[in-house]
């Protein structure tokens, strides 16, 4: 069973929110503990810039426990979704595409 952390963007939006719900079930199924950070650390709002950096830089420290990041909607977009994404290069953590992880055995 890997942990697998969910970098999906979230901009305090309720239907991001449901998506990365979504993902979540779907890791679960597939027989993964899924780790998303917006649930997490949705005591921080998203819409005050400090409280912003303060769930990034909990993400980046959550990161380092996971086994593998899933990349998943327009992340490219997000700042946030970018930071982590080399965050978890840095901690060589493989990054996989949500597209695809059905098909992977990590």
């Amino acid at each position: 069973m890997k942990r697998v952390y969910i970098v999906h963007p979230f901009q305090g939006k309720e239907e991001n929110k449901k998506k990365i719900e979504d993902v979540c079930k779907l890791l679960a199924d597939l027989g993964h503990v899924p780790i998303s950070p917006v649930h997490a650390f949705s005591f921080l709002d998203d819409n005050i810039p400090k409280e912003r950096e303060k769930a990034l830089e909990f993400c980046v420290n959550l990161l380092s426990v996971c086994d593998v990041a899933c990349v998943c909607g327009d992340w490219v977009r997000s700042k946030g979704c970018r930071k982590e994404v080399e965050a978890a290069y840095r901690y060589r953590l493989p990054v996989v595409h949500l597209d695809v992880l059905s098909g992977l055995n990590f």
